[in-house]
């Protein structure tokens, strides 16, 4: 399986999203991208394990992802936010996965690699960038607004991830394959 998982927007949807958010900083943001407020990955392009936790009714416990294998892996959070309610939509932020600090440290627990998530980001929009620095601080890497469908998701066990290194940007945009 050569999937891709990331959004993909033609340019002109990809330009309008960037006017319409019409503050200098949020450029990159926009699509399947990673933020890098502290620091960049080393590479472009990373091949690595992948763990999917189905997450569409709602997150399971921090008991649960202290005993996951996810070490220099990819985690992948399977919400169906964005197939559900569709990208960049009012509903579709007003998404709330129920995902505060302690969780977090829970998913962070046993050192993913990259926590890879279908939905605006981990916890609610207030949230953003504090979770994206403690998952920096944990040498993991945030990838938000994957485009995750159907229960074939669910036997992914392995992601190629590319990003853009070269934008002059907090937010590094992502191109995500199933392999």
């Amino acid at each position: 399986m050569n999937k891709a998982l990331h959004l993909q927007l033609s340019d002109e949807e990809l330009a309008q999203f960037e006017v319409d958010a019409n503050e200098p900083e949020r450029f990159g943001h926009v699509g399947t991208h990673m933020d890098c407020y502290m620091e960049v990955t080393r590479r472009k392009e990373y091949t690595t394990e992948a763990v999917v936790v189905d997450c569409r009714n709602g997150l399971p416990s921090n008991e649960y992802f202290h005993h996951l294998n996810t070490e220099n892996k990819a985690l992948v959070l399977y919400t169906g936010n964005t197939a559900t309610n569709g990208y960049a939509t009012k509903e579709f932020f007003m998404y709330d996965m129920k995902l505060d600090l302690e969780s977090l440290h829970a998913l962070l627990h046993n050192h993913p690699k990259f926590i890879l998530i279908d939905s605006h980001g981990l916890g609610l929009f207030s949230q953003h960038k504090l979770f994206d620095l403690e998952c920096e601080k944990n040498n993991c890497f945030l990838i938000m607004n994957l485009m995750l469908s159907g229960e074939e998701v669910l036997k992914v066990k392995q992601l190629r991830i590319e990003i853009d290194l070269d934008l002059e940007s907090t937010g590094k945009p992502c191109r995500v394959f199933a392999e």
